[in-house]
């Protein structure tokens, strides 16, 4: 929405009767929001006809006057070939549950319904800029012809362009539209399609509950004409599917899952004192001088923390948090997504539709607070397809801290209905966070297990930590069955430090004092404490033993309880030895590409991203936009210098090729010349 002229144009190839070309269309509105949309061929005024019946090929309504062109688009949409291929049969008055993964490009789906719909809204809690790259990508795909944001126009003028139609994306935050005034706007309008994103919100059972996604489903069954309605999730268990399915009143929905797996990532743990995880982080970092991460902290005071040690370092840093004024945290946010940042320090409140692509590495300094939220931020590394590495730094103090939370969270919405079991719910979702630190199994295997994914996966993935054999299983049956016969035989519960302290033989005085040397499970094992209390916690993880809410918890009989009587029972925890333990985050093994480059092809891959961050600059658009590092990393390995051998490097097509391909080939050839014996 703009007050002013200004042309819009879009280059793509497109396939008329079978015949590849290259297409223009250029969109230009005036002062009162006349459109005028313009087509090339060529060069030449076209009317497209003819399609394709191929899974990489997207085909829309692109005639704003609702009629039917006929364009097919040829774009490279690998990444996106399941959304794709799953959409490619929906009528488009379907509603659609879409679940993918963070690689998935969730955008894909609903840009293109919107642009087959011409009339959309989404609902979404995001600042602009997540917006602006969508619709940057979007536009880079010839799936829109561009678009401005809510919030870069007055609330009147927003609506006077959407009554006239000359809107065709419109974000808006749930909160936004839960107040009322836009929601009665809404019943004005002719809608295609609502799509709501991380819909998972408004789900108690989900990580990220919003009560504010309640109010969705209301309004739309509130519209004289229910439009279709597409939700999208990138983390969903089969219960908070369900619940999505429930509250937005979908009706018979098309299911688009493109599976949760994300091979090319590697999963580590390493449980690490508090003490010692910021020079862990550091010396990673300095071991990936070349690489873009994310680095996660549970408070805005340890961001800042980290953040001040790794600019002392000479680490290239960022910070995202919170309490910080919009404008700085853009410009960390910018400065990042643009390679002149190598390491963003962040909370949990950065990332959520940042499509950077070439993140090698994440790293939480602290425990999330479920699997859902961890697999969500860890997959924000890695999207371009090439490995990365995901590393859970942790120790007993962030259960201590994420327990806490959640006791804190539940009683400031003590009055809310539900708010008992949004708590219960958070607690169990906590518990699966434990057990996955502890397990000595696959820890690839473990994730896609929640997500019952697991499927035909093998038992050892070969790609994280535990299948590297850096941890190994240690029997704790007899420990956990001890542990449970003095939870039996105390007439009152008591807190996990008194419990171990008991079973192990402590002499204290609050032992002696009250008389819990002579019950029959006192000393009844031989373990330290410390391991005692870790098996504590895997017992309450794995649901036999159950810790209650509050600052001063107590142990108790968990649900399944019973299991350990039984003459199968086994009980597996992760043993890390202290040689392993000691190498810290540092000991992730360095994959930084499936093309292994040595010697001069390296130096030709860094002069590319040289190339490509200058050209990034100049078009004012992300490195990642011109090329991918994997695309650059086969550049280096090929080295083509013609139009048929550049086009055959993966991720290359025609419109880059004529954008940027004279200037790639040309640094090649300038960078073997140099190096010609």
């Amino acid at each position: 929405i703009g007050t002013g002229f200004y042309g819009l144009p879009v280059f793509t190839d497109i396939t008329l009767g079978g015949v590849t070309k290259h297409m223009t269309r250029t969109v230009t509105f005036d002062e009162n929001y006349n459109m005028t949309a313009s087509y090339f061929v060529d060069g030449e005024p076209a009317e497209g006809k003819g399609t394709q019946d191929d899974p990489f090929v997207l085909t829309f309504d692109l005639g704003y006057d609702g009629k039917a062109d006929g364009l097919t688009y040829t774009t490279s949409l690998d990444p996106h070939y399941a959304i794709v291929s799953g959409l490619k049969d929906a009528d488009f008055a379907q509603d659609v549950e879409c679940s993918v993964s963070t690689l998935g490009g969730k955008y894909v789906a609903y840009f293109r319904l919107c642009v087959k719909a011409h009339d959309c809204l989404r609902y979404t809690d995001v600042d602009g800029h997540w917006a602006r790259q969508e619709i940057c990508t979007a536009t880079e795909l010839g799936l829109m012809n561009g678009t401005s944001l809510t919030e870069f126009a007055p609330e009147g003028e927003i609506t006077r362009a959407m009554l006239a139609n000359m809107v065709d994306v419109v974000y808006i935050t749930p909160e936004q539209l839960v107040q009322g005034r836009f929601a009665a706007f809404m019943r004005k309008l002719d809608i295609g399609l609502v799509a709501v994103d991380e819909a998972h919100c408004i789900s108690q059972w989900g990580h990220d509950f919003r009560p504010s996604y309640q109010g969705i489903g209301p309004v739309i069954a509130s519209l004289p004409q229910r439009p279709p309605v597409m939700a999208l999730t990138a983390t969903a268990t089969a219960r908070v599917s369900a619940d999505i399915r429930a509250l937005l009143g979908l009706r018979q929905p098309v299911e688009v899952r493109t599976g949760f797996d994300r091979p090319n990532l590697a999963f580590f743990v390493q449980r690490m004192p508090d003490s010692q995880k910021i020079q862990a982080i550091l010396s990673y970092v300095r071991a990936h001088p070349d690489d873009a991460g994310i680095v996660y902290c549970s408070t805005r005071k340890k961001v800042d923390e980290v953040y001040r040690e790794l600019m002392s370092a000479g680490v290239k840093a960022g910070r995202y948090k919170g309490d910080m004024a919009a404008g700085t945290r853009e410009a960390y946010q910018r400065d990042f997504i643009n390679d002149d940042t190598q390491v963003m320090v962040a909370t949990n409140a950065f990332g959520m539709g940042i499509d950077k692509s070439n993140v090698r590495y994440v790293i939480h300094h602290n425990m999330p607070a479920s699997i859902e939220a961890y697999y969500q931020e860890a997959g924000r590394a890695g999207r371009d397809g090439e490995p990365a590495e995901c590393i859970l730094l942790w120790n007993d103090n962030d259960i201590r801290i994420q327990r806490l939370l959640i006791d804190n969270a539940a009683a400031e919405a003590a009055e809310l209905e539900g708010a008992a079991q949004a708590g219960a719910g958070k607690q169990r979702l906590l518990s699966s966070m434990v057990s996955y630190c502890h397990t000595a199994s696959c820890l690839r295997r473990f994730i896609l297990g929640y997500f019952d994914e697991e499927g035909s996966l093998p038992e050892r993935c070969g790609n994280c930590g535990n299948c590297l054999d850096d941890a190994q299983g240690t029997d704790v049956s007899k420990v956990a069955v001890a542990v449970m016969a003095c939870v039996r035989e105390l007439r009152w519960p008591v807190g996990k430090g008194t419990l171990a302290d008991i079973v192990c033989g402590s002499r204290s005085a609050k032992i002696k004092d009250k008389d819990y040397d002579r019950l029959d499970s006192y000393d009844s094992v031989s373990e330290p404490a410390a391991l005692v209390r870790d098996v504590i916690e895997l017992m309450a993880a794995e649901g036999y033993l159950a810790i209650s809410d509050g600052e001063y918890t107590v142990v108790s009989q968990g649900p399944r309880a019973s299991e350990l009587s039984s003459l199968g029972f086994s009980l597996q925890m992760k043993h890390v030895s202290k040689a392993a333990a000691a190498k810290g985050a540092s000991k992730a093994p360095s994959k930084s590409s499936n093309i292994p480059l040595q010697g001069r092809e390296l130096e030709l891959f860094q002069e590319l991203r040289t190339l490509r961050k200058a050209i990034a600059d100049e078009d004012g658009v992300p490195p990642y936009v011109v090329f991918s590092d994997k695309t650059l990393r086969e550049m280096a390995s090929l080295r083509p210098q013609d139009e048929d051998s550049f086009l055959a490097v993966n991720g290359v097509g025609t419109v880059k090729l004529e954008h940027y391909g004279q200037r790639f080939m040309e640094a090649i050839a300038s960078f073997l010349e140099e190096r010609s014996e």
